[in-house]
C-alpha cells in the first residue's frame, strides 16, 4: 500500500532510487520517505477520481460524480462512513481504500380524482422507471383527462410515464347532462361537462 518517494537530506530530495549509492565524504542524516496509496472504488451509480499515491502529510482530494438518476450517499472505508461530501479532502497519514456509494433518486407520485370517478396508481418510484396510473369513471361520467396543475398531460384512462421528478396528478371527469322532452317541443343543451362548468 506504499511506494517509495525518495531519499531526503534536510528536506532536500537527494535520490529517487530505492537503492541510493554515494561516496562518503562526511557525516549525513538521510530519511527515506514513502507515499501512501489512496485507492478509490465505486458502487453502481457513479464514477470517482482522485486515487493515486500521495506523500504522507499531503492533502488528498477524492471526488464522486453521480450518474443521472443517482445521488451520492457517502465515502466509506469498509462499512465505516468517512464523509458525506462528494469532494472529500483529507490529510494522508496511511494507505486507505475508499468506496463511493450512490443510491437511486426516489420520487413520489401523488394521485387524486375529482368527483365522477376514481384514480389508482402512484407512490414512491426510482428515477427512470415506469409508473402506470388508471382512471375509472363512475356511471354517468366521462373521463376528461389527467392534469398536472391546470395542464392537461394525458387523455388516456391508463397513463404510463417514465419518472424523472415528483409529480401530483389529478384525474378529472365530465358529468353527462341528459335533457329530454315530452310531446310538444324540442330541447337543447345536453352533453358532457366538467365540474363547475356552466351549462
Amino acid at each position: 500500500g506504499y511506494s517509495f518517494e525518495g531519499w531526503y537530506e534536510n528536506d532536500n530530495l537527494v535520490g529517487t532510487n530505492v537503492e541510493f549509492n554515494f561516496n562518503a565524504t562526511g557525516s549525513r542524516t538521510l530519511i527515506a520517505k514513502f507515499k501512501a496509496t489512496i485507492t478509490v472504488n465505486t458502487s453502481e451509480g457513479g464514477t470517482v477520481t482522485g486515487g493515486k499515491d500521495y506523500s504522507l502529510g499531503a492533502n488528498a482530494t477524492v471526488t464522486a460524480i453521480p450518474n443521472t438518476g443517482y445521488q451520492f450517499d457517502g465515502w466509506y472505508e469498509g462499512s465505516t462512513l468517512q464523509s458525506q461530501t462528494a469532494s472529500y479532502t483529507f490529510v494522508v497519514t496511511r494507505q486507505i481504500s475508499l468506496t463511493a456509494k450512490f443510491k437511486q433518486i426516489q420520487y413520489t407520485i401523488f394521485t387524486s380524482a375529482e368527483t365522477g370517478g376514481t384514480a389508482t396508481g402512484g407512490g414512491t418510484i426510482s428515477h427512470g422507471t415506469f409508473m402506470s396510473l388508471t382512471a375509472t369513471p363512475a356511471s354517468g361520467y366521462q373521463f376528461d383527462g389527467w392534469y398536472e396543475g391546470t395542464i392537461l398531460v394525458s387523455t388516456n384512462l391508463n397513463y404510463t410515464f417514465t419518472a424523472t421528478a415528483s409529480r401530483t396528478l389529478i384525474a378529472k371527469f365530465k358529468a353527462t347532462i341528459t335533457v329530454n322532452t315530452s310531446e310538444g317541443g324540442t330541447v337543447t343543451g345536453g352533453g358532457a361537462f366538467t365540474n363547475g362548468q356552466n351549462t
